[in-house]
């Protein structure tokens, strides 16, 4: 409540700082396309992702992490809906792109997202290492520009990437091949999750 948007209030973060999300749900320009890549970030909710949300209403991801191999940031307890890949950050990653670095996303909730243009309706990883915990990844769709077979991870898409999944669910995903995870030139690690339910 300090701060107008998240955006604002990222902006002014120092490495190792948090921040804070008060319950509600966080909707406009300050709160989508969210870019976070400074070390040591965590952006967490006060009362998990029940009461928390980022509702991006298709008009862009909610966000953009990493862009170093020095970049680490923790996304905790909120529950991202409605995002939508654009080109201005790249057409992957409909809910949350990650690039470079070492992250976690933990006790989230990633619904209703697209990549229209790209792979990874609700996720996509590049580059970097990605710990998803006690997550639900649901109801993603990647379109197919490029015809059939040309769009990859309806849930999540990794490239060059390590993905640990630990205690999460990824149901009722879409995509050409990889429905729910579709991983290239990477490793996977899945640990006590459900992958259910994707076409």
């Amino acid at each position: 409540s300090e701060y107008p948007t998240i955006a604002a209030a990222l902006e002014v973060v120092r490495p190792r700082d948090t921040v804070l999300l008060a319950p509600g749900t966080y909707t406009g320009a300050g709160n989508r396309e969210l870019v976070v890549d400074a070390p040591g970030i965590t952006v967490k909710s006060e009362e998990g992702p029940e009461l928390t949300t980022l509702d991006c209403r298709g008009l862009a991801r909610a966000f953009v992490i990493g862009g170093s191999a020095e970049s680490s940031v923790r996304i905790e307890g909120i529950t991202l809906r409605g995002g939508r890949a654009v080109e201005s950050n790249g057409s992957h990653g409909g809910g949350i792109r990650f690039r470079e670095g070492t992250h976690t996303l933990i006790d989230c909730r990633v619904e209703s997202c697209s990549a229209p243009a790209g792979d990874g309706g609700g996720i996509a990883c590049f580059d970097s290492e990605v710990s998803i915990i006690r997550c639900v990844l649901v109801d993603h769709f990647v379109d197919t520009p490029g015809g059939p077979g040309s769009a990859d991870g309806g849930g999540l898409f990794a490239r060059r990437s390590l993905v640990t999944i630990d205690s999460s669910v990824l149901a009722g995903n879409q995509s050409d091949r990889g429905s729910g995870i579709h991983v290239e030139d990477g490793a996977l690690v899945i640990r006590d999750s459900a992958i259910t339910g994707n076409l």
